[in-house]
């Protein structure tokens, strides 16, 4: 009976070991104290580009969590979500999207806010966002730290381009991302449901 009971606790072991493990993937337990390490790893990685993109680009950071890592960086506190964040997203010259390394797949709703909003968008590479948008055309895409300060570069030069590719984001999301055009698609995959 001992056997038996032996062999459930290590069979439960690792079920819990192998399905319920950290985001990142961390199968080492001596390594991994759970989510919280994996969640400080990430927001020290943000922490990082920021402070890097602080070092060589004016930034400005609207947030209200806490900045004390952060250094170079222009803090403007909360813009209300109904009207300060929409006017952030227009008016700036390059908005980010800094997906968290642990989120493997999805689209941010932060795309498509700052999309619908005319603002231009510069986000790391999310497998799904070249399904969605056009890339180089209707939203920017980097893929490391040095592409990524390259684009701001590239993009702070080029505001004509910049505007260009801001302006065909927001008629993506006029066109197949609003709500209007996303709720006759579902009444379309509804009706063509039907029998």
């Amino acid at each position: 009976f001992s056997f038996f009971l032996f062999l459930l606790l290590l069979l439960l072991f690792f079920f819990f070991f192998f399905f319920f493990q950290a985001e990142d993937g961390i199968r080492d337990f001596c390594l991994s104290r759970g989510l919280g390490d994996v969640y400080k790893r990430q927001e020290m990685e943000r922490i990082h580009l920021l402070n890097s993109i602080g070092e060589h680009f004016s930034l400005d950071l609207y947030t209200q969590s806490d900045t004390s890592p952060l250094k170079n960086i222009r803090l403007r506190g909360i813009a209300s979500s109904l009207d300060g964040m929409p006017k952030v997203f227009k008016c700036s010259k390059i908005n980010l999207n800094l997906t968290a390394k642990g989120i493997q797949s999805g689209a941010s709703l932060r795309i498509f806010d700052v999309l619908g909003c005319g603002g231009f968008l510069l986000s790391n590479y999310q497998s799904e966002l070249p399904q969605l948008f056009e890339v180089g055309r209707e939203l920017v895409l980097f893929d490391s730290e040095a592409d990524l300060l390259d684009k701001i570069s590239y993009y702070l030069h080029h505001e004509d381009e910049r505007r260009e590719i801001a302006a065909n984001g927001y008629q993506r999301i006029r066109q197949e991302y609003s709500y209007q055009a996303r709720l006759a698609l579902m009444l379309d995959v509804r009706h063509s449901l039907s029998i």
